[in-house]
């Protein structure tokens, strides 16, 4: 797992789900045993984490010139990467 910390990766379009998680290592774990669709990353609110809100969005993967494109500044995000499933579990 790698951390971009105060970053958000802003693909709306690669959002397969929006959950709830009480810290970011929650977040990235959900994307981890998502069964659904495969997810390689995700976004975590964390000034996000009061009454259920869905502070978590996963995210499909997103080829490297688009990633680039789309790593943007937001001190209330940070973006989690899973390098490898042996690292989450």
């Amino acid at each position: 797992m790698a951390n971009v910390r105060s970053y958000r990766l802003d693909v709306e379009s690669k959002v397969i789900k929006r959950v709830h998680a009480k810290s970011g290592q929650d977040c990235i774990m959900e994307c981890a045993v998502l069964e659904e669709e495969p997810c390689s990353s995700a976004n975590y609110n964390k000034t996000a984490t009061f009454r259920g809100q869905e502070n978590c969005e996963l995210l499909e993967t997103v080829d490297s010139e688009e990633y680039a494109k789309s790593l943007k500044r937001k001190l209330n995000f940070d973006h989690y990467i899973i390098l490898s499933l042996e690292t989450c579990m």
